[in-house]
């Protein structure tokens, strides 16, 4: 059985007041919640990894509540703000955020896809230069998922699922060797084989912006997850339901 699905068993069969103190699995190693720990200049990492944030014009705000559309209260209704100008949160080059396999999470919220400066860069560690590197997450001008997986030559974009304005939703991306994966709202939009492996310099890990390029987010970001390895489509729908889902069962 997979460790997500071992530990996701584990964690139904407890009370947990927030995601932050448990987890979903042996292999998740970052977390920013957005909640616990913050200033006007750093998020920090949940996991005490020392991974805290720099934020760089992005803020820590409490306009629009995530806690809200959750079936639990653990929320504490702050997330990050991004102004779509040059505003991010960004952390200097380090290996824990390069994964040859990996399962980004998190919840975002735009309130207009014009508003972001191009394409609404959700997360980032790499480049899309004209030797594009490592990975990228974004909601294009119309709404669309996307993730850009490049190895310093080659470059995948995968796309799927359209996202509405002035609505959180939870966008997930996974990668297992040479074939990545979209979801929005636990339900699996985009499934692509690449020809090449996921490869990285050193570039900054940064949400709401990428390297050599403008194309920022506007918007609102909480509950930023990676693990260090792949999640099945009913893996992903089982966190998606163990954030909405009072019963957290599943399904």
């Amino acid at each position: 059985m997979h460790r997500f699905a071992v530990c996701f068993s584990l964690l139904m069969a407890v009370a947990v007041s927030h995601p932050a103190e448990a987890g979903f699995a042996e292999d998740e190693v970052l977390l920013y919640a957005f909640d616990d720990s913050t200033s006007s200049s750093t998020a920090t990492e949940e996991h005490s990894s020392g991974l805290d944030l720099t934020l760089n014009g992005s803020t820590i705000s409490d306009s629009q509540t995530l806690d809200s559309l959750l079936a639990k209260s653990w929320d504490s209704g702050n997330s990050l703000y991004c102004d779509g100008t040059t505003a991010t949160a960004t952390h200097s080059d380090q290996n824990t955020f390069e994964p040859e396999d990996m399962t980004l999470s998190t919840w975002v919220y735009i309130p207009t896809f014009s508003d972001c400066n191009g394409n609404c860069t959700v997360v980032s560690k790499g480049s899309n230069s004209s030797n594009p590197n490592g990975y990228w997450l974004y909601v294009n001008s119309v709404g669309v998922l996307t993730v850009n997986i490049a190895n310093g030559g080659s470059s995948t974009t995968v796309s799927g699922g359209t996202l509405s304005q002035g609505t959180w939703h939870h966008v997930v991306t996974s990668l297992k060797n040479q074939t990545v994966s979209l979801y929005l709202d636990g339900q699996i939009k985009a499934l692509q084989n690449m020809s090449h492996y996921i490869a990285y310099s050193s570039e900054e890990f940064m949400l709401c912006g990428i390297d050599s390029s403008t194309d920022y987010f506007k918007g609102y970001i909480d509950e930023f997850r990676l693990w260090d390895g792949d999640m099945s489509s009913t893996e992903v729908a089982e966190l998606y339901d163990w954030y909405t889902d009072s019963d957290s069962d599943g399904y």
